[in-house]
């Protein structure tokens, strides 16, 4: 019932039938995937992620999970768990997935934005006193 009435956008119902499938089975991972596009797409990002992670949780293989937990992790700028996540993706998929090389560069480019973003360590001030003194 949760996926008509997401496929018609009715996304308040779908939440409604998603959350009654996980509180009657907490082991049924396609409802917890489900809820966690529900929530995704009314913007409860946090709340998706937890869901996403439950899935995950109950089936630990369950490929498009990773997928869609590494784009969430993604909009949140947790760059390291989005490529932790697309990793699993493609070892769940195996070679056969048509979508293996965009992955790859996604991971590619959120590593080089993670290396950009590693703050430079500090130079004592003792260093650039000594250095300077060098100069003169």
């Amino acid at each position: 019932m949760g996926a008509l009435h997401y496929g018609s956008k009715d996304l308040k119902n779908a939440r409604i039938c998603f959350e009654t499938a996980t509180s009657v089975d907490p082991d049924y991972s396609l409802a917890w995937f489900d809820l966690a596009n529900v929530l995704e797409e009314i913007g409860q990002v946090q709340e998706s992620k937890r869901c996403y992670l439950s899935a995950i949780a109950v089936s630990p293989q369950y490929a498009d999970a990773h997928f869609n937990l590494g784009l969430v992790y993604e909009k949140l700028g947790e760059n390291r768990a989005a490529i932790k996540h697309y990793e699993l993706y493609l070892k769940h998929t195996g070679d056969a997935d048509l979508h293996r090389t965009v992955i790859q560069g996604r991971i590619k480019a959120l590593r080089a934005k993670d290396l950009r973003c590693v703050p430079k360590p500090a130079v004592s001030s003792t260093v650039n006193e000594s250095r300077s003194a060098k100069v003169t």
